[in-house]
């Protein structure tokens, strides 16, 4: 009779997995801490922003191309709209700002035609949203710079994961 014990790390879990086997044959596994809910509830999150100047502000004070634009690439990506606002700016300057509330979490964004500029802030609980970052670098693709960056979040991160931070800049003439 052989007798294995394994320790995954999963985030700051620690768990221990001991193997009783018998010519080859398992007949026995279990986990320490035995909790289900530790191996079931996942609070991992994804938070992305980007940064984006255009070489034109026309489209950054379009507040219906805009909304019209974030409204398909939420529903392509498949997260689920709870909620939303928008205000178009008048009288400081003709920004646009909105927010979608998912039952994921929330896509925010905000307008500076006056510089170029386009901030956009992307949370996403359970899944990652990749399609909506391909949408938006397509979108946006005749920029003059545009950076991303990412963060991963949850509960269950290691210090080490949890300042990873994943940048792409790419600069365009």
């Amino acid at each position: 009779m052989n007798f294995f014990e394994i320790d995954i790390n999963y985030y700051d879990l620690k768990i221990s997995v001991y193997i009783i086997c018998e010519e080859g044959q398992s007949l026995l596994i279990f986990y320490y801490p035995l909790s289900i809910e530790a191996f079931t509830v996942d609070d991992r999150g994804f938070h992305n922003i980007w940064d984006i100047v255009l070489h034109d502000n026309e489209i950054l004070s379009d507040a219906n191309t805009l909304n019209t634009f974030f409204l398909e690439a939420i529903k392509k990506a498949g997260f689920r709209i709870i909620g939303h606002i928008y205000h178009k700016f008048a009288d400081e300057g003709e920004g646009v700002t909105g927010l979608f509330l998912l039952s994921e979490s929330h896509l925010s964004f905000h307008t500076y035609p006056e510089t170029n500029y386009i901030s956009i802030d992307v949370y996403t609980c359970g899944k990652q949203a990749i399609c909506i970052h391909n949408d938006i670098e397509n979108f946006f693709k005749n920029s003059k710079r545009f950076t991303v960056r990412g963060l991963e979040r949850g509960s269950r991160l290691n210090s080490s994961v949890a300042l990873t931070e994943k940048i792409r800049m790419k600069m365009r003439a």
